[in-house]
């Protein structure tokens, strides 16, 4: 595999982009709450609304609902992501315990029915450690939320990887993640510290692309992500500070 880095070009927005990996979560984790935006819950709950709008609207015309992301897989965690959000913000609203109560469930039965729609595995499984974290961090404190945490956690994957197993050997031949992240860890391994520059991903990664990979019936002529977070920050500005990304994500779950 070709070892040499590939001709890189510096992208401000690309670069951008990489700092709020880091810079937004560092904001939150660490400033009082009084500099937190006050109508946060309502900024990301029409966010909710909007993309999940969308959704419903492509689902009825029948075509792909890939809603404002325009993935699927993006859509169905975008709907994961801004659901709580979504609560939050009708739970301040005025209203009655009714109206209330209702308009949750209607929330929460559009979500589901969505994320069905979109038939978005990674989405489901977010959902699933979402509400085990939720749980956790409802009744319980100190050393027994991160007991608990792991062990939905290793439970959650226990039942899914034993509900799969019939499929895991058919999936691995038609699924493009796993060729396109064999790649990735090539790249990542010819460029450890400071990787390939963030937004030369693309360029970098075709003298790293497998033959599986291209030989996949949804392989696209080019590959702009590897469809995994932690791999794009590792490929894109290197491990340390991928590592340290994946460490400041650690307060919003305690």
């Amino acid at each position: 595999m070709g070892a040499s880095r590939a001709s890189s070009t510096f992208s401000y927005g690309a670069a951008l982009t990489c700092a709020g990996y880091f810079t937004i979560p560092a904001f939150i984790a660490m400033a009082p709450r009084r500099f937190l935006p006050r109508h946060l819950p309502e900024v990301l709950g029409i966010l909710w609304l909007v993309n999940v709008g969308h959704g419903l609207a492509q689902w009825s015309r029948g075509v792909s609902v890939v809603g404002l992301a325009g993935n699927r897989n993006w859509f169905a965690c975008l709907v994961v992501a801004t659901l709580p959000w979504a609560l939050l913000a009708w739970k301040r609203r005025p209203y009655g315990r009714l109206p209330k109560v209702v308009g949750s469930l209607a929330v929460l039965v559009l979500s589901l029915l969505l994320l069905w729609r979109a038939e978005s595995r990674g989405a489901w499984l977010a959902a699933i450690l979402g509400c085990i974290c939720l749980a956790a961090g409802r009744w319980l404190r100190g050393w027994r939320y991160g007991a608990v945490l792991v062990g939905g956690v290793v439970l959650t994957a226990g039942i899914i990887g034993w509900g799969l197993m019939p499929h895991l050997a058919g999936l691995s031949e038609r699924d493009i993640r796993i060729p396109l992240w064999r790649g990735t860890v090539a790249l990542i391994a010819d460029h450890p510290m400071a990787g390939v520059g963030p937004g030369n991903f693309r360029g970098a990664f075709p003298s790293y692309r497998l033959p599986e990979q291209l030989s996949r019936r949804v392989a696209a002529p080019a590959t702009t992500h590897p469809h995994n977070q932690f791999l794009a920050l590792a490929a894109e500005v290197g491990l340390p500070l991928a590592l340290l990304w994946v460490g400041m994500l650690v307060p919003f779950l305690a």
